[in-house]
């Protein structure tokens, strides 16, 4: 396995091109550990506080269905 710094030199010397394809992997595969982690804390209960804060920030507001678009259109 190279070391940290060996991958970057590595990635130092990628052609455009190759850099390009690179950075969009990375980011999938960042993207995709990202999703799995909320997964798995959505299931382990580990979320349940931002449910229960936007429960009650809901109850507090209302939003009529054709304007729920539009700046202002929170009722109060």
């Amino acid at each position: 396995m190279s070391s940290i710094s060996e991958i970057q030199q590595a990635i130092l010397v990628l052609s455009s091109t190759h850099f390009v394809q690179l950075r969009r992997w990375f980011s999938e595969l960042d993207w995709q550990q990202w999703d799995s982690q909320i997964e798995a804390d959505g299931k382990s209960g580990a979320l349940g506080f931002l449910i229960a804060e936007a429960d009650g920030m809901a109850s507090q507001y209302s939003v009529e269905p054709d304007d729920q678009y539009r700046p202002g259109s929170v009722v109060k």
